[in-house]
């Protein structure tokens, strides 16, 4: 039941902080060029719940609630492999006038360590993951991703109205 009630809290604390992001500076500005980072302060809040759960479950095995150590260290391990990565700049998505850069796979519900680099005139489409990280898309299947946990992600989706007006954004970017 522990496990649970921690896993609540951390999805609450995810909703509360994106909320905050669209609208938040990103890390430098975007425009012609720019820089759109996951929020270093949310990604490591949720890494050290993840590493505090973790070892609440080793330290319930001294006490022989082997359920609980089981479902902590499952739920914190999860939290801290996927959201470790976003303390670094591996998840980072960059602008400038010819092109995009940026993770280029998902590793699970989270992004992976892959990155690509997509010219502004070769984005085909775009859409959004069922984990809800949103993608440009180029004719060559190549893809960049974002997510609500990016200060400043509304900033970038400006850039790419600005950069590819006729492209067709998921309905919660428009």
């Amino acid at each position: 039941m522990r496990g649970v009630l921690i896993a609540v809290i951390v999805g609450l604390m995810t909703v509360f902080w994106s909320r905050m992001n669209y609208g938040r500076s990103s890390q430098h500005d975007i425009g012609s060029d720019g820089n759109i980072t996951p929020g270093k302060i949310s990604a490591a809040i949720i890494t050290l719940v993840g590493v505090a759960t973790v070892a609440f479950g080793i330290a319930s095995l001294f006490f022989g609630a082997l359920a609980t150590a089981l479902i902590c260290v499952v739920v914190g391990g999860a939290l801290t492999i996927f959201m470790g990565p976003s303390l670094t700049h591996r998840h980072d998505v960059s602008c400038n006038p010819k092109e995009i850069t940026g993770p280029s796979r998902l590793f699970g519900p989270s992004l992976g360590y892959s990155r690509t680099t997509i010219r502004w005139n070769d984005i085909a489409s775009t859409g959004k993951t069922a984990t809800d990280y949103w993608f440009i898309q180029a004719s060559d299947g190549r893809r960049i991703y974002w997510s609500y946990l990016y200060p400043g992600y509304g900033r970038f989706v400006e850039s790419l109205k600005l950069n590819r007006p006729q492209i067709i954004l998921p309905d919660d970017l428009r």
